[in-house]
């Protein structure tokens, strides 16, 4: 119904072996990719509690499935993916700790940064802006991400710049 040709591809053959086959690295991506194909949707909880999305799912999930929103020209998931990146940034800076997997987030938009070029900038202020209180510089993996991506490095001490240090 959303995307016909790329639902069917996606199913077993009469014979039942694969048409086609998505490589993700959870089980999880690849079931809400297929969620959103049918349903629109990604998220399983879609129906119940809306708060759970930006705090259940990992921060990561919302730039995997941007990912194969770009590798299956599927943009209206690419969308659905940054606004929900976009919100779990923001319910996540008023907690008391940062989103899971922020390490990974961060490695893996660094990996692919034309494609996930619009993540990077909210993702930056989300780390300049937390720092403090989440203890991100304390953080001993945190500092590693630093360290390993001098691009990130680079780009956090810019944004701190640009806003006068007023974070630190």
């Amino acid at each position: 119904e959303r995307c016909p040709v790329l639902a069917v591809c996606l199913e077993t053959s009469k014979t039942g072996s694969l048409q086609c086959a998505i490589e993700t690295s959870t089980k999880d991506i690849g079931i809400s990719f297929l969620r959103h194909i049918y349903t629109g949707s990604y998220d399983a909880n879609s129906s119940d509690n809306r708060l759970s999305r930006y705090i259940d799912i990992p921060v990561i999930m919302h730039v995997e499935m941007c990912l194969l929103g770009l590798n299956f020209d599927v943009p209206e998931l690419c969308s659905l993916a940054l606004s929900y990146f976009l919100d779990s940034l923001e319910v996540r800076g008023s907690t008391c700790s940062p989103p899971e997997s922020l390490c990974a987030t961060i490695q893996l938009i660094y990996q692919h940064p034309e494609d996930l070029a619009f993540f990077k900038k909210d993702l930056v202020s989300y780390c300049v802006t937390s720092a403090k209180s989440h203890k991100l510089a304390q953080d001993e993996a945190f500092r590693q991400v630093v360290f390993d991506l001098p691009e990130f490095w680079v780009d956090l001490g810019h944004l701190n710049s640009e806003r006068n240090f007023a974070d630190e």
